[in-house]
């Protein structure tokens, strides 16, 4: 099993992934609920993944070079599809990401990019010395905790 944790958030609600398994807290429980299979909530997911984020009611799940979208509610995940063609400007996998109220930002070594929702253009990269100051002051080689 992987060390990476990568986690995403919509409103309440928390997942956490590592290796094959996922935990879920839902704000204000108090309580961490878990592990399941990832494959059995999301049926196509199968593995650890890379990264995952989310914003409002859209998560995206990142692995390889691939991503699957899953719109809360609709019990249906779709992809997968190649990150190069559905992020152009990215390539190859991830090492985080994370969703900021309507901005997406991706991690890869110590670069970044920004996507704005609705913009349909991605932005960067840049330095995440320049732009997340303090990052690289953790002491990883490499970004892997995503929220």
């Amino acid at each position: 099993m992987s060390n990476k944790i990568t986690s995403c958030g919509i409103k309440d609600w928390y997942y956490f992934f590592k290796g094959d398994q996922y935990w879920k807290y839902v704000s204000g429980s108090g309580k961490l609920q878990g592990p399941w299979s990832i494959a059995g909530e999301w049926d196509g997911l199968t593995g650890s993944l890379d990264a995952a984020c989310g914003i409002k009611d859209w998560y995206y799940f990142f692995k390889g070079d691939q991503y699957w979208k899953y719109v809360s509610g609709s019990g249906k995940l779709q992809g997968p599809w190649s990150i190069a063609d559905g992020w152009d400007g990215l390539t190859g996998s991830l090492d985080a990401a994370c969703g900021i109220e309507d901005k997406y930002y991706f991690f890869k070594d110590n670069l970044y990019w920004k996507y704005v929702s609705g913009s349909g253009k991605l932005q960067g990269p840049w330095s995440v010395q320049d732009g997340w100051d303090g990052l690289t002051d953790l002491p990883v080689p490499k970004l892997n905790i995503t929220v």
